[in-house]
């Protein structure tokens, strides 16, 4: 069964029975909704509410310097030499940065991947999204391409 709770940091959270996680929408900084999904794990799914908390503030206000990390470590090389059509310029990171629809935070009891940034990127990769893992030390780890 669906449980509901009104969080002081999310606000509303849903509690899937399936997908075994809270889920969320919340106003995205700078406009439009972004979604939000906690996973506890095999955890207590109301225990690690305080903690999963502390990742999603922090997330929010580290949002713009862990993409600047990925794009200098990877994503702006990846899309400007294999996914740059040759008839398209290649794109800056402040360029690439406006074209990325920040549309899902996820926040897990993982050890290894805590948080992840996925972001809408249009035709940029083939229509695929990115997402931006972040380690337990709260430090840029690895970019995806999924869907």
């Amino acid at each position: 069964m669906a449980e509901t709770i009104d969080h002081p940091i999310f606000g509303p959270l849903i509690w899937s029975v399936e997908d075994s996680h809270w889920s969320t929408r919340v106003p995205r900084p700078g406009g439009g909704q972004l979604d939000v999904i906690v996973d506890p794990g095999d955890g207590d799914r109301h225990e690690f509410l305080p903690r999963a908390a502390e990742l999603y503030q922090w997330a929010v206000a580290n949002e713009r310097r862990v993409l600047g990390k990925a794009l200098r470590a990877e994503l702006l090389e990846l899309y400007n030499d294999t996914w740059r059509r040759n008839d398209q310029p290649e794109l800056s990171a402040k360029e690439l940065t406006a074209r990325l629809v920040w549309q899902l935070l996820q926040i897990s009891a993982s050890d290894v991947v805590p948080i992840e940034f996925s972001y809408g990127a249009g035709e940029l990769f083939g229509q695929h999204g990115v997402a931006i893992e972040v380690d337990d030390e709260l430090q840029f780890s690895d970019i995806d391409l999924r869907g």
